[in-house]
């Protein structure tokens, strides 16, 4: 008896993806005139990746750090999908959508290494969730809601409850989307929150570029938020980037040092900060999306300086 099998194959046909693959390098010199070793060079970021469009709908992000105290680490792993020209969805582990100079300047056009101590001390940063980010055609305005573990990491979650972000937008001029990256001034108005949920952990605290912390805050736990408002204002070829957070931690004590019973709730904590960067492009194309250097400049100097 003769036994024959049938194959049935079924799927989608993409054309070959535009593939993008990324490198950026940030090395210092550290002068510590104090230390054993007075003058030290440091590689501190050394991001490789790709970026794959896979249809005009479709892209794919992956980035990869590779360097630092606990060895390769991801940056970015997520894909996007949009549906309509001014509506997308991504799903993975991505930037949340709070602060304007964090979430919305790839960290490679940073004028500076590291984002605005207000910035570093409050964004939630990054998390696995999913994303949706709608800019109005007409009506200058952009939402961003996003759901997500709020991890910090992409294999873990820092609590079995999910944390949410939303924030709104106004625009004007250059800030608006789809114009004309050579329209001389640019406006961008907005704010956010963050709602989420921390076991034990540090508060909030004040951190520098170098990651200096000016003091150790207390061990929070429970519920948490932070809100934010931001203002970017662009005129030819300089920028000012201007932001303020607040956030407000639960927090719980252990009063008979017995892990068999629950901690007592404490009175919150909370924090706030302001801040702000003003920037220069003295040669290169002005800001406002892309790489801030043409292919026919010969080189791209910037200017910036930091308050907060």
């Amino acid at each position: 008896m003769a036994i024959s099998s049938v194959m049935l194959w079924c799927g989608v046909a993409f054309a070959a993806p535009e593939l993008q693959p990324t490198l950026t390098v940030d090395a210092d010199v550290a002068v510590q005139p104090l230390e054993d070793t007075p003058v030290e060079f440091r590689i501190i970021r050394l991001y490789g990746g790709l970026k794959a469009k896979i249809t005009d709908q479709l892209r794919a992000v992956a980035v990869v750090n590779a360097v630092g105290e606990s060895g390769p680490k991801v940056v970015d792993g997520y894909i996007a999908y949009a549906p309509f020209e001014n509506v997308e969805f991504s799903f993975g582990y991505a930037k949340t959508p709070l602060f304007a100079l964090a979430r919305d300047t790839a960290t490679e056009l940073h004028p500076l290494p590291e984002i605005p101590m207000v910035s570093r001390s409050f964004w939630p940063g990054r998390d696995v969730g999913l994303e949706a980010h709608v800019r109005g055609p007409k009506v200058p305005v952009e939402v961003r809601a996003r759901v997500g573990n709020g991890s910090g990491n992409p294999l873990g979650k820092a609590s079995s409850r999910p944390a949410a972000d939303v924030r709104l937008d106004v625009t004007a001029g250059r800030q608006r989307f789809k114009a004309d990256r050579s329209t001389p001034w640019g406006i961008r108005l907005g704010g956010g929150a963050h709602f989420g949920h921390a076991t034990s952990r540090n508060g909030f605290q004040p951190v520098t570029g170098s990651s200096f912390v000016s003091w150790t805050p207390p061990l929070v736990e429970g519920d948490r938020w932070v809100a934010e408002g931001h203002a970017v204002v662009q005129l030819k070829s300089v920028e000012l980037h201007l932001e303020g957070a607040y956030a407000k931690e639960s927090r719980t004590v252990d009063g008979d040092a017995d892990p068999e019973t629950p901690n007592t709730p404490a009175d919150a904590v909370s924090a706030w900060g302001i801040g702000g960067e003003l920037g220069w492009m003295i040669t290169g194309q002005q800001r406002g999306g892309g790489w801030p250097v043409a292919a026919d400049d010969k080189v791209g100097v910037e200017v910036a300086v930091r308050a907060g």
